[in-house]
């Protein structure tokens, strides 16, 4: 860029100062379409700049883009025990429960896959949303057996 200054200066140095800014700018372009598409430059084997760059292989990312959606998310469990969460352009509704009223969590959201955790990283739930229902209770932690 040093290189390219330099020529600049001394091109603009030779020419009618410029009156105005948007004179100033049409000298400039000027310069760099004659810099970048006509002039040969020793150091690129005779070629123009673009010339050169158009010839070099261009890198391209391996993989296209992820299938999944990934995103993080800060939030507090309403008044009812709930988390609310948008997939498939639907509102979903996470149960946690009566304890988790108000508690500030971190939600890891990976397509249907959703992790709730405390702020301090403790796994609270990892639901998994079905594009069939809005509300995803809590999963009862036991099974009683009395009958």
């Amino acid at each position: 860029m040093e290189r390219f200054h330099q020529t600049l200066k001394k091109y603009l140095a030779h020419q009618r100062p410029a009156r105005t800014l948007v004179q100033l700018q049409r000298q400039i372009d000027r310069f760099v379409a004659y810099y970048n598409d006509e002039r040969p430059h020793r150091s690129l084997r005779r070629r123009t700049p673009r010339e050169a760059y158009e010839a070099k292989v261009k890198a391209y990312p391996r993989h296209s883009d992820p299938d999944v959606h990934f995103r993080v998310r800060r939030d507090r469990v309403d008044f009812c025990g709930k988390l609310t969460v948008r997939y498939e352009g639907r509102l979903r509704h996470i149960g946690m429960g009566a304890p988790f009223k108000g508690m500030r969590v971190r939600l890891l959201i990976a397509g249907p896959e959703v992790r709730v955790l405390s702020l301090d990283g403790a796994l609270l739930r990892t639901p998994t949303l079905d594009p069939e229902r809005d509300y995803h209770p809590q999963a009862l932690g036991w099974i009683s057996t009395m009958t």
